[in-house]
């Protein structure tokens, strides 16, 4: 019966939600949204957005529903984020691949809170393409559909958009799209002294640690188009110290008009701090200036929530009606004024026989509901016919008129 039962549930389940209770579906079109604010955006920009979900009632924990970034943009920061109620409960997790696909995955929240199950996110990514001064249709892929997000880009910078040539500073960026490596460089205006000596110091702040891998020393005196020093290299060799937490190098005799700069890439090894800071000095010919540069990191967060369902009630079994036979009506037994006659009365209001079936105290049978016993129409009958003899006899003896008045004496 069990087992028949749970068939049935099944059966239910599977007719009000299309979908085996057992089973994970992929939801289309789960991403109803995708707006953006950004404009005039540049090649390397980032470029945030945010999203409007919602699933069929009755989606089931496991089910997913996707977002596919256009070619243009790659996400930008940490790839797993969760989706949550205003309680914090977890409504769905989310994880972007290299590709740009981003999935997002029901949790149980879904069980409790079957219909009306809808949310949004915000998430960053980056432009990746060269851009120019036209409007471009980016196309988000959500499944059996596409949406579109408008969005206005501008030139790429030729002139003037790399480091200020009169300024000693240090510049940094996130170096790749997971956000986990900081790529920086130091450097300060061209030299205005005969000849000129340099010290940069580089310390990593709570999060970072050095990469002395990576660690790369430039003088020249053409700045490319980024602001950045281009090539021919003037052959000047530096002294470095490296550790993880710590870097100097040191330059000699740099001529008039050379410039340096002192690049480097630190490594995130504490992922829950939301921004990472490098200082530094640069001492030239005894003159220190210090420099900083902090980077924090892209958040992407998402919400979600549903109604709960409602209990149904569990209905009362109605019990079976007993049927319950109606007491036959009993013979009673009672004196009658001729001799040997039976009367039978229907007994409503007899009291109940005693244990043992014993009439005590009482001429009349109680009504038990039952016929009568064959004793008791055997011994009625045997009343009866005494009765008849009696009669007989009595008859028998009367004295007989004999002619003309005189008793006759009885016979025998």
């Amino acid at each position: 019966m069990a087992a028949v039962t749970a068939m049935f549930s099944a059966l239910m389940l599977t007719i009000t939600t299309g979908q085996s209770p057992a089973s994970a579906a992929t939801i289309p079109d789960g991403i109803t949204s995708m707006t953006t604010t950004a404009s005039q955006v540049e090649q390397w920009d980032e470029v945030d957005f945010t999203c409007t979900w919602a699933v069929p009632d009755y989606s089931q924990p496991g089910d997913t529903f996707t977002l596919k970034l256009p070619a243009q943009l790659r996400w930008f920061g940490a790839a797993a984020f969760d989706l949550r109620d205003p309680d914090g409960t977890v409504v769905a997790t989310a994880l972007a691949d290299a590709s740009g696909l981003v999935t997002f995955t029901l949790s149980g929240y879904a069980s409790d809170h079957p219909t009306n199950l809808h949310g949004a996110c915000a998430f960053s990514t980056q432009y990746v393409e060269q851009t120019t001064t036209e409007q471009v249709d980016l196309q988000f892929d959500v499944g059996s559909s596409v949406i579109h997000a408008p969005i206005s880009t501008t030139d790429p910078c030729t002139d003037g958009c790399g480091p200020d040539p009169a300024a000693t500073k240090k510049y940094s960026w996130w170096h790749n799209a997971e956000q986990s490596i900081v790529r920086s460089v130091i450097t300060a205006p061209a030299m205005t002294a005969a000849t000129s000596d340099v010290t940069v110091t580089d310390t990593p702040g709570p999060g970072l640690a050095l990469d002395c891998a990576t660690v790369a020393v430039k003088v020249g005196t053409v700045r490319g188009t980024r602001g950045f020093l281009s090539a021919p290299f003037t052959n000047n060799p530096a002294t470095i110290t490296c550790t993880a937490q710590q870097l100097t190098v040191t330059l000699t005799g740099l001529a008039v008009g050379e410039i340096f700069e002192v690049w480097v890439d630190a490594h995130v090894i504490d992922p829950s701090r939301g921004a990472y800071t490098n200082q530094g000095t640069v001492t030239i010919n005894g003159a220190e200036e210090p420099v900083t540069a902090t980077e924090r990191t892209s958040s992407a967060s998402g919400t979600g929530q549903g109604s709960a369902a409602t209990p149904t009630a569990t209905p009362t079994p109605t019990p079976t009606p007993t049927s319950t036979a109606t007491p036959a009506p009993t013979p009673t037994l009672a004196p009658s004024t001729p001799a040997g006659s039976i009367t039978t009365t229907d007994q409503a209001s007899a009291a109940p026989v005693p244990k043992g079936g014993e009439v005590a105290g009482s001429s009349t049978l109680p009504n038990t509901g039952s016929p009568l016993s064959p004793a008791l129409i055997l011994f009625a009958v045997a009343l009866l016919g005494a009765g008849g003899v009696l009669v007989a006899r009595s008859q028998r003896q009367a004295p007989r008129k004999s002619r003309g008045g005189v008793r006759c004496p009885p016979r025998g």
